[in-house]
Formats: C-alpha cells, sequence, structure tokens
C-alpha cells in the first residue's frame, strides 16, 4: 500500500474557508470517486500564487461547505468530512 505522509487541505483562505480544493480519482478500484489522499496526515493549505495542475486526477473542483455531500467520497475521506465542515463553518 502506498503511503503519503504529508497531505493537503487546500481551502481558499486561511481566515474564511469557503471553498476545499479536491480531485476525482482517475484510475483503479475507486475511479470515479472523490478524495484528498490515501494514507495520510492533514494540514490545511492556502495557494497564494499559480494554478494547481493535475497529475494523476481525473477531474478537480474547489468545494463550498453546502457541495461537500455532492460527491462520491472515498471511504477514507468520509471521516474528515465533520471536522473540514467544521472548519468551513467557523468563520
Amino acid at each position: 500500500m502506498k503511503t503519503i505522509k504529508i497531505a493537503a487541505v487546500i481551502c481558499d483562505s486561511f481566515s474564511n474557508i469557503h471553498k476545499i480544493f479536491a480531485t476525482v480519482r482517475g484510475y483503479g478500484a475507486f475511479q470515479g470517486q472523490w478524495e484528498f489522499h490515501l494514507s495520510m496526515d492533514c494540514f490545511w493549505c492556502e495557494v497564494i500564487s499559480g494554478q494547481l495542475t493535475l497529475k494523476e486526477a481525473k477531474e478537480a473542483s474547489r468545494l463550498t461547505r453546502d457541495m461537500l455531500d455532492s460527491v462520491p467520497w472515498l471511504p477514507a475521506d468520509l471521516t474528515l468530512m465533520e471536522k473540514i465542515r467544521a472548519a468551513m463553518n467557523a468563520v
């Protein structure tokens, strides 16, 4: 199993989180499901400049709090949704 030691939950702004960046798996058994990473420690990250480039994902989107339940997340990522939702609601 591939293990990622550092992963990111990319948001639009640390001080006012309205959107998070997530991708759609483009390969394998979980193809078509939304995800962050396989095994991870998550850290909030903000893009200051430049554009995000997809290397393996099929698709990506910036999701608002209201959109979090509108995509089919991988089972491992479902455990993060309440923490992400709470952080996005804290503003």
